[in-house]
């Protein structure tokens, strides 16, 4: 694919500005090359150039690029480190003001989850106040458990507990409870007692998780029974490209 192949393509899915100054990149390169290489973006892609402006060909992100049709792929948000928002959250607190309510078609079971979905609610209301709803866990095709277990503060809330004192555990936790809420999403909940892991190694395993599967705005609450908590606020961040 020569420079113009690249140029339309790019163009198609990009602003005029955009496209200016790809075109300003690959007639007269402002700057140095990165080891002897360049990048720019098509179709929301990172594609290595090489010093005579032509994409390095075989790798997927090429492939992956020109998959599809232009100006009809969105680019997928991404979601930057984690702010700690635990003194915010106590600040703006109302411990105890609100109530755990049965959602329509919610049924209580007697298993230990039931129990601790129920347990985690009132830890809510008793923490940070509001009205926690306990959501009907049969999704509308039958399967059991796929709905998030709260709406809280007008959000889904999904509480996930890792069985394993590993930061792949306590990232997959993430990711499946991130799935969840993703119709109207709020945050997930992730009680590590029973897993035994640590305030640090939880959050280094859902900062890893979170910058590669959470591409909304999302809370995280870290739980460890005995009332000690810490709060990681992750916002989406505009994509730029790199070069």
């Amino acid at each position: 694919m020569n420079r113009g192949e690249l140029i339309k393509v790019f163009a198609d899915s990009h602003s005029r500005e955009e496209t200016a100054e790809l075109v300003q990149r690959l007639i007269g390169y402002d700057g140095a090359f990165l080891n002897d290489y360049k990048w720019i973006t098509v179709n929301g892609t990172h594609v290595r150039l090489n010093k005579n402006g032509e994409p390095e060909t075989g790798p997927k992100r090429l492939r992956k690029a020109l998959k599809g049709k232009a100006g009809t792929e969105e680019r997928e948000a991404k979601v930057g480190f984690p702010k700690d928002v635990t003194n915010e959250y106590k600040k703006t607190s109302k411990p105890g003001s609100g109530k755990v309510i049965k959602g329509p078609g919610y049924k209580e079971g007697d298993s230990k989850k039931g129990k601790m979905e129920r347990e985690t609610a009132e830890w809510l209301v008793k923490t940070f106040g509001g009205d926690v709803v306990m959501n009907k866990q049969t999704s509308s095709n039958g399967e059991q458990g796929k709905n998030p277990e709260y709406t809280w503060r007008g959000k889904l809330w999904e509480l996930k507990e890792p069985e394993k004192k590993t930061e792949n555990a306590i990232g997959s936790c993430l990711r499946a409870g991130l799935h969840q809420i993703k119709a109207n999403p709020g945050g997930v909940l992730i009680d590590i007692t029973k897993c035994g892991a640590g305030f640090d190694m939880a959050t280094r395993a859902i900062t890893y998780r979170a910058k590669r599967s959470a591409h909304f705005d999302v809370d995280v609450i870290i739980i460890k029974r005995g009332d000690r908590y810490k709060v990681l606020r992750f916002n989406t961040e505009k994509e730029t490209d790199q070069e």
